[in-house]
């Protein structure tokens, strides 16, 4: 089987695929889930490890009503908690080109989306766990796909200072005040709720694909879908282009990863020195 070898080149080479790739860590637990069982599943946006992810960054302040600007801050954050859910991914940095030896410029994976230590070992299980490749328009596309209308948006992340709320608009916020007293149910109001993400793009942009700069060296990714049942995205191994495991991973657990990627990807190990990482073959091109 012939595999996509250019998963595995530097920023610096000239057959480098820029935007290629998607990168998504998780620990041996989840990895052997995932692999087993060809699908990746979105999580609701509460569960993110940033605390601001689900606190609102807007305020319904044109209003004149104090109390419906308080009932739709209040609608925000059950929508924040209950029906917007998450698949995050880590990019690539741009391609490079500077003029450097060719014995840096082909064994420096730095700026390539599986190099960063911090997501070893924050997202990765302290470098027991794995990172999958995915083919960025592969991955994009299965997600589309599998979600439909549900999928709101997916962009890069855009780093910033400090946040300031945003103040929407009356008229839009009449609207949607207007919708959620229509309905009772959360479902139903969340539901008819969904147009306001659909149609305030700028907003969805600033409140769900904007983080703090500590956030920056993750580089991140990321697809926000709209609704509260489990989204799995189904057949990933077509979007697979490698698996990647942690420097400390364990030899049964390396079998483990080896035998659910046999025929589907290569398998490779990231070891860490003074000088940037390598990348280790576990197994053969068949």
């Amino acid at each position: 089987m012939k595999f996509d070898n250019k998963a595995w080149l530097t920023l610096y080479d000239p057959d480098y695929l820029d935007n290629g790739y998607l990168y998504h860590f998780t620990n041996i637990e989840s990895a052997i889930k995932i692999l087993n069982n060809g699908t990746l599943k979105f999580s609701k946006l509460s569960y993110a490890n940033d605390t601001l992810e689900s606190k609102p960054k807007i305020n319904f302040l044109g209003l004149e009503n104090y109390k419906d600007a308080i009932e739709l801050r209040k609608h925000v954050v059950e929508l924040n908690t209950n029906m917007l859910q998450l698949l995050c991914f880590t990019m690539d940095y741009p391609k490079r080109s500077e003029d450097v030896s060719d014995s840096i410029k082909y064994g420096d994976y730095s700026g390539r989306g599986f190099s960063l230590p911090r997501m070893w070992a924050q997202y990765a299980e302290n470098n027991l766990g794995i990172c999958l490749v995915f083919k960025r328009k592969a991955i994009s596309q299965l997600i589309k796909n599998t979600l439909g209308s549900s999928l709101i948006y997916e962009d890069k992340i855009e780093y910033k200072n400090q946040f300031q709320e945003v103040e929407i608009d009356s008229s839009i916020s009449k609207n949607l005040l207007e919708v959620i007293k229509l309905h009772k149910s959360l479902v139903a109001k969340s539901i008819s709720s969904l147009d306001f993400f659909k149609n305030n793009k700028e907003l969805v942009k600033y409140c769900y694909f904007s983080k703090l700069d500590d956030w920056r060296s993750e580089n991140e990714y990321r697809f926000l879908a709209f609704g509260d049942e489990d989204y799995l995205i189904k057949d990933i191994d077509s979007a697979l282009s490698g698996v990647i495991i942690g420097e400390k991973m364990s030899p049964e657990n390396q079998r483990i990863i080896s035998f659910f990627c046999e025929n589907i990807c290569e398998v490779k190990q990231i070891t860490f020195t003074c000088n940037g990482c390598n990348l280790i073959n576990i197994r053969s091109e068949e």
